[in-house]
């Protein structure tokens, strides 16, 4: 698409939603509410806002949507330094119900900032209700333009804060939304992270992406729907297909004035020796296992995720890393037989020496925490207490593991050991 600079930005209708349940207390309240600050700022004159913080209460700095005014913001800024702290319980429910009805009526793009460290028990219900509302907006002629500015669907980002959240669930908010999803897990990088997070939603280059290729038998993709394409945000599609793929395909969406774009056809080149089995996996992994949550984890779909994990060597929430003892003789038998044969639910603990006793589980902390825990977000056990100390350890895992794109890979980055992610109980090895 052209270039952001060369696109005529659309006025914006936000939203942010704080969490300041008691868990948000200290440091992490701190750098959310200066992230929440800095995305008040990069409001134009042509935008319109709201603020709530909710605990197991709303709390809201504006009832309706106000003009993105210099005395707006500077009143919205000291309600936020003086009024918001940390207290109470959590629920995300009623104040996303009420942001996205009240963005039923936005004049500009309409979009949802969601911040969380808790993990509640209606989540489920909170994405039927998402669903719900924006299949009844999408059915309305009168939402998709207005003043000759694509209304579209609601667009919804969320950022976790922590191990606590749910982040299969704020994924598939996010996937809804056709917006981002990010993570924080170190106390010092929530601000830092929220504010690209913000800045990268600011101004959409494209939106309502599709896809043109003809000729397949069928074909399936991750994410979908396509997320808007966001400055300083690659957008990753991986997916499946059936048939002959095509020689060219098309990028179809609208630029930020309402106006279609359309690209040349793009020719397509296999790969040339990228490990595009490991920078995709990852991204179809999540959303198969965000679905497979939503709908309550049945077998038929849980299944296909665990042997994807289990045949790539990518971990999953349904997966163990396990690591053992064995030879190099052992070893390069075993690689042999992956090579000849491809990936396959191969016995590889007939390799280890000493047989299954040799077999040490490293990473079933953060598998345990996959999809939050409510128990936690009730007792409003602040976000980084699980682990500790250990949490400054975190962060050079976490520093490596951001290299690699994802801490299953570390094996095969050449900025970390898998042995340094075995050093913290595989706790790194799961949270990336």
């Amino acid at each position: 698409p052209p270039s952001p600079e060369a696109t005529r930005s659309a006025p914006r209708s936000v939203v942010f939603i704080l969490d300041r349940s008691g868990s948000m207390y200290g440091e992490p309240m701190d750098s959310a509410k200066a992230a929440l600050l800095f995305g008040l700022r990069l409001l134009g004159p042509e935008d319109e806002f709201a603020v709530v913080a909710f605990d197991h209460e709303q709390a809201w700095f504006n009832q309706q949507l106000l003009p993105a005014e210099p005395q707006h913001l500077t009143s919205c800024s000291d309600w936020i330094n003086n009024y918001v702290s940390a207290r109470g319980l959590t629920n995300i429910h009623d104040p996303l119900h009420t942001a996205l009805n009240m963005l039923g009526g936005a004049k500009g793009l309409p979009s949802v900032f969601l911040i969380t460290d808790g993990c509640v028990d209606n989540e489920r219900e909170i994405c039927q209700t998402v669903a719900q509302i924006t299949q009844a907006q999408q059915m309305n002629p009168a939402a998709l333009q207005q003043g000759g500015i694509p209304r579209g669907l609601p667009r919804i980002t969320t950022f976790a804060i922590g191990q606590y959240a749910n982040h299969y669930f704020l994924k598939q908010l996010a996937t809804y939304g056709r917006g981002i999803f990010d993570v924080a897990f170190r106390p010092h990088s929530i601000q830092a992270q929220m504010q690209r997070m913000l800045v990268a939603a600011q101004k959409p280059v494209l939106s309502d992406i599709t896809l043109g290729m003809q000729g397949l038998t069928s074909c399936e993709l991750y994410p979908f729907p396509i997320p808007d394409l966001c400055c300083g945000t690659p957008l990753l599609v991986a997916g499946k297909f059936e048939g002959k793929f095509p020689d060219t395909i098309t990028i179809h969406g609208t630029l930020p004035g309402g106006q279609p774009w359309q690209s040349h056809p793009i020719s397509i080149s296999k790969e040339a020796g990228l490990p595009l089995d490991k920078i995709f996996i990852k991204t179809r992994m999540d959303i198969m296992t965000a679905q497979a949550w939503l709908a309550n984890n049945p077998p038929h779909m849980v299944e296909p995720v665990v042997n994807l994990s289990v045949a790539t060597g990518v971990p999953c929430p349904y997966t163990r890393t396990v690591g053992f003892e064995t030879t190099r003789a052992n070893y390069q038998q075993y690689v042999q037989q992956q090579q000849s044969r491809g990936p396959s639910k191969a016995n590889i603990a007939a390799l280890a020496i000493g047989g299954v006793a040799g077999i040490a589980v490293i990473a079933g902390v953060g598998a345990a925490l996959a999809f939050g825990d409510v128990g936690a977000t009730i007792a409003n056990t602040g976000v980084f207490d699980a682990f500790g100390g250990l949490a400054g350890g975190l962060g050079d895992v976490g520093g490596c593991c951001a290299d690699c794109g994802d801490c299953g890979d570390c094996a095969d980055c050449a900025d970390c050991d898998i042995g340094e992610c075995a050093d913290v109980a595989g706790a790194g090895c799961v949270i990336s």
